[in-house]
């Protein structure tokens, strides 16, 4: 009976140490994950660190930009930074163009930060996120980058007129 007892304050003891144990090893591994997502996805692409990577992109407005996926937490952020390949006016023509495209797409934002830097963007939860999504959003971004490029470029053209 004696040992009966030792034996089970053994068991009360370590049996916590020993779930946390298990718990810990069964936590999901998220590193990579990015990098597993983008050997699927069909396009070429730049690894820059555990979390950034590049994808070049060219189009018809704009002849060759990056489009750059980065993990901050749990998001996975996809975007590109227009002012790097163009160069906007602070008017109210551009600013009310941005704000009427920004109103056309569901995933897609576009903004102009403080600095005027225009910028297309997509987030997703990276746990909510397979390759063949990645790949519409990076698609996404990058097609509606061209087309706004695009239609500035137009409109600051005509401005000039």
């Amino acid at each position: 009976m004696k040992q009966l007892k030792c034996l089970f304050l053994l068991l009360v003891m370590f049996v916590p140490f020993l779930m946390q144990a298990q718990t810990k090893s069964l936590a999901p591994q998220k590193e990579g994950i990015m990098e597993q997502l983008l050997l699927k996805v069909a396009l070429p692409y730049r690894i820059i660190n555990d979390s950034v990577a590049v994808i070049p992109y060219s189009g018809s407005s704009i002849p060759d930009y990056q489009i750059v996926i980065q993990r901050v937490s749990d998001l996975c952020i996809i975007y590109t930074n227009l002012s790097e390949v163009q160069s906007f006016k602070d008017d109210s023509l551009v600013m009310h163009h941005l704000l009427q495209q920004a109103d056309h797409f569901d995933l897609i934002k576009i903004g102009m930060d403080q600095h005027n830097d225009v910028y297309i963007r997509s987030d997703a939860f990276i746990d909510l996120l397979n390759s063949k999504y990645m790949e519409r959003l990076i698609r996404q971004v990058a097609n509606v980058a061209n087309i706004v490029a695009g239609e500035i470029a137009q409109l600051q053209t005509n401005a000039l007129k």
